[in-house]
């Protein structure tokens, strides 16, 4: 295992593969964090809509737009 005091090798040595994790270096580490800004309850889709759209908040229903939107091309 390298550490501080341990040059990098240009060989891979103490390199680890791609898709594998060296534990120690996340000892403590959070796994996640979350913002969650309140939301004030305000109109609501009927229950049919909301089960098409996927929520009954419309400030919530942001549709997948697949592909670059930016794309003027």
């Amino acid at each position: 295992m390298m550490n501080a005091s341990t040059p990098f090798s240009s060989k891979g040595e103490g390199v680890t593969p791609r898709g594998t994790v060296d534990e120690t270096c996340l000892a403590g580490a959070a796994l996640a964090m979350v913002y969650s800004p309140p939301q004030v309850w305000g109109a609501t889709y009927d229950p049919a809509l909301g089960l098409e759209r996927g929520t009954i908040f419309p400030e919530l229903d942001k549709p997948w737009m697949e592909g670059d939107v930016c794309d003027d091309n």
